[in-house]
């Protein structure tokens, strides 16, 4: 009566354990790739808010017309440091282009940067 009775040995039992736990070994070391990506992603994503700040300060000013640098410490990222750049983009004065450069982390090399560029008229 044994003989007539579906289901599975315990040898099929293990080989599928096996090939399951392969599988999930695989997608164990694939993790640590995606959590890397999704820092990357959410760094950058900063250094572009950041950056875009920095360019809001410099238009609420009447006429830049100097760069400088410094780090958003102040804001709360004291790993994010920040380069401003004020040029004339014509033989006429009444533009300006601004690009400030983000970069981070500070201090180290090598450094991750955003760059983001405008240009300011006064008239």
């Amino acid at each position: 009566m044994l003989r007539n009775k579906r289901g599975f040995t315990v040898l099929e039992a293990m080989i599928a354990l096996v090939i399951l736990s392969m599988a999930l070994l695989a997608l164990l070391r694939v993790m640590p790739v995606g959590i890397k990506g999704s820092k990357l992603a959410e760094q950058t994503t900063i250094a572009t808010m950041l950056a875009q700040k920095k360019i809001e300060e410099t238009r609420e000013k009447t006429w830049p017309l100097a760069g400088g640098s410094g780090n958003f410490a102040d804001d709360g990222y004291p790993n994010f440091d920040y380069v401003l750049e004020i040029t004339s983009a014509t033989p006429t004065t009444y533009l300006r282009e601004v690009t400030v450069t983000v970069s981070w982390p500070a201090g180290v090399t090598p450094q991750r940067t955003v760059a983001l560029q405008t240009h300011i008229a006064n008239y």
